[in-house]
C-alpha cells in the first residue's frame, strides 16, 4: 500500500503518517505502508507519474495553492487513487464532492475520524480488488471503464485498453449494476465512477477522459436519477 501525504504544516505530516502507518499495520496485518509526505501541491503532482499512490490525504489549504486544482490533476492522472481531504475548516468540504473524494478529516480530530475512516477505507479496498471475467479474460471490475454491445460480441474498455471479446453482454449487466454501472442506454454500460459530470441539454455523460456517451432519452429520467444517488452515497 502507497499512501502520500499532502501538507505545508511539516509537523503535522509527522503526526499522519505516524498515525495512518499505526492504523493500517492493525487492519492490515503483513501489508507494508509506505507513507510519502510532500508539503507542497507542486511537488506531489511532479512525482505522481512516477509513483502512483492507492491512497493520498490532502489538504485542502496549501499555503498559496488551491488544494482543489492539485486533486483535479490527480484525478486525471489516476483515477482510481483514494482521496481524502483533510482540513480545518470543514465547510470546504462541500466544494470537493465533484472530485468524489472517499471523505474528509478535520484537523482536530484526525486520530480519531481516521479510525473511523479506516472502515470506509477497508470496503473501498475491497471493491477495488472484485474480479470480473468477461470473454475468458479477468478484469479488476473498478478499472473497467464501459462496456458495449458489439453484434454478436461485447467491446470493453478498461484503463488498459480496449478490446473485442466473445461473450454476451446481457448476462452481465445485473451483476455489473450492483458495482455501479449503469446503463446509459441500450447495450452501453458505463461505469459511474468515471463520469466526468453531466450535460442534460445534449443528453450525454461527460467522461473523464472527455469522451461523450450519449444517453437515451428514453431512459435519461432514471439515469440520471441512478448517477445522483451514485454521487450522493460515494460522497457521505
Amino acid at each position: 500500500m502507497k499512501v502520500a501525504v499532502c501538507d505545508d504544516n511539516r509537523e503535522f505530516c509527522e503526526k499522519e503518517r505516524t498515525t495512518i502507518k499505526d492504523v493500517f499495520k492493525q487492519y492490515f496485518q503483513g501489508e507494508d505502508c509506505q507513507v510519502d509526505i510532500y508539503n507542497d501541491g507542486q511537488t506531489i503532482i511532479s512525482n505522481y507519474s512516477d509513483n502512483a499512490y492507492d491512497m493520498v490525504f490532502l489538504d485542502l489549504e496549501l499555503g498559496d495553492e488551491n488544494g482543489f486544482d492539485i486533486a483535479e490533476q490527480i484525478v486525471l492522472m489516476n483515477n482510481d487513487a483514494i482521496i481524502i481531504f483533510v482540513t480545518s475548516h470543514e465547510n470546504l468540504v462541500y466544494e470537493a464532492f465533484r472530485f468524489r473524494p472517499l471523505g474528509y478529516i478535520v484537523k482536530d480530530r484526525f486520530d480519531r475520524e481516521f479510525t473511523r475512516m479506516m472502515v470506509k477505507i477497508v470496503d473501498k479496498l475491497i471493491k477495488m480488488r472484485q474480479v470480473i471475467e468477461l470473454g475468458g479474460e479477468k478484469f479488476y471490475v473498478d478499472r473497467v471503464v464501459s462496456i458495449a454491445t458489439q453484434k454478436r460480441k461485447i467491446c470493453v474498455k478498461s484503463l488498459k485498453g480496449e478490446i473485442l471479446l466473445a461473450d454476451s453482454y446481457s448476462k452481465h449487466v445485473a451483476e455489473l449494476e450492483k458495482y455501479g454501472f449503469v446503463q446509459s442506454s441500450k447495450g452501453v454500460l458505463i461505469n459511474m465512477k468515471y463520469i466526468k459530470s453531466i450535460d442534460e441539454d445534449n443528453d450525454v455523460f461527460v467522461m473523464y477522459n472527455n469522451e461523450r456517451v450519449p444517453i437515451s432519452r428514453r431512459r435519461k429520467k432514471d439515469v440520471i436519477e441512478e448517477y445522483r444517488k451514485f454521487m450522493f452515497d460515494n460522497n457521505r
